[in-house]
């Protein structure tokens, strides 16, 4: 059964808009009860793929719960990961991701 409560519509600025053939970077700043969880659901339609902005930016975020305020992330764009909030087997790949990086 799906869960409809951990999708919505991107962000109209998010990567999903990013045209792969540039090189545009899109970045966000942690601020204030900001998550890694947040920013996806921002950027990709569904929090569970905040797993690849921590991967993405994991040499200077030592702990992806525990964000200091100020920190400029990059959001990598959803093509280099198979992002798809709408694909069930892209949200099956970022918890096998989770799961992982939970079990080093």
């Amino acid at each position: 059964e799906k869960d409809e409560t951990d999708t919505i519509k991107p962000d109209r600025t998010s990567v999903l808009d990013t045209p792969a053939a540039t090189d545009a970077v899109v970045t966000d700043t942690v601020r204030q009860g900001r998550f890694l969880a947040t920013m996806a659901r921002r950027h990709y339609g569904s929090y569970k793929f905040w797993v690849y902005i921590y991967l993405e930016n994991a040499g200077h975020i030592p702990n992806p719960n525990n964000l200091p305020v100020g920190t400029v992330l990059v959001i990598p764009p959803a093509s280099k990961y198979n992002i798809d909030a709408h694909d069930p087997a892209s949200i099956a790949r970022a918890e096998a991701e989770i799961k992982r990086l939970e079990n080093r």
